[in-house]
């Protein structure tokens, strides 16, 4: 007698369904969000320069269940749903003015989707990559100071006669560098000094006791990366 032995294996997909998910679901570079994504929020990969154009799209998912979306909440991203292709695109829809986003680099988007069954809501993160893309730049393009002569060592003429200061709006920069040419060198020693905001103030200090009896004019140049910006000062 032959005995034939059938086994029959069945498998079951389990999905859950939490209270702002329904049934949509979402993948980015192949990555299926998972529950607590839905439920905590999902950081997009990469950072995104602060300098990209506006209009440009920064994340692709391909989206399922997914019939459109209701709303979103976002200063500067908008998604963008194609339900032919059941493709959701986000991109820029402002530029990323610093002075906005310079507190958190964090840029956060809430999106409303109707599901095919109920309707669902996620927190994305976008983080946003500070781009060293504004050059610095001086208060005036020229200082005049009138010292009496002879002028004693070691005074700080900007403290005592006038601040002079750069501003650089690139908000993740923490430190600017000051130079002399060799006229200026000659006579005074230049420094960085405090920092207020975004204005990087400079030390100026005499070498050694001067006695002048003519005006001189050298050049400072401050350097923030590879930008590099002078003036001049008069004495």
């Amino acid at each position: 007698m032959n005995i034939k032995v059938f086994v029959l294996w069945l498998g079951f997909v389990f999905r859950v369904y939490g209270d702002n998910i329904g049934d949509c679901g979402l993948v980015y570079n192949g990555h299926v969000l998972s529950l607590d994504e839905w439920k905590f929020g999902f950081f997009l990969q990469g950072k995104i320069p602060d300098n990209v154009e506006v209009g440009k799209t920064v994340a692709t998912f391909q989206t399922v269940n997914i019939s459109g979306v209701s709303k979103f909440e976002s200063q500067f991203f908008h998604p963008n749903f194609n339900s032919s292709t059941s493709v959701l695109t986000l991109s820029l829809s402002e530029a990323l003015d610093e002075s906005k986003y310079s507190i958190r680099s964090e840029m956060p988007l809430k999106i409303y989707f109707n599901c095919f069954r109920d309707t669902a809501n996620i927190y994305m993160y976008m983080e946003v990559e500070d781009v060293n893309d504004h050059k610095p730049e001086f208060s005036t393009q020229t200082y005049i100071y009138n010292l009496p002569m002879p002028f004693p060592r070691g005074i700080d003429i900007t403290s005592a006669f006038g601040d002079v200061f750069v501003t650089d709006d690139d908000f993740t920069n923490t430190k600017v560098d000051f130079s002399i040419d060799s006229i200026g060198k000659k006579y005074f020693n230049v420094s960085s000094g405090k920092t207020d905001g975004k204005k990087y103030f400079m030390i100026l200090k005499s070498k050694s006791r001067i006695d002048l009896h003519q005006n001189i004019s050298f050049s400072i140049t401050a350097t923030v990366s590879h930008f590099k910006v002078s003036l001049k000062t008069n004495k």
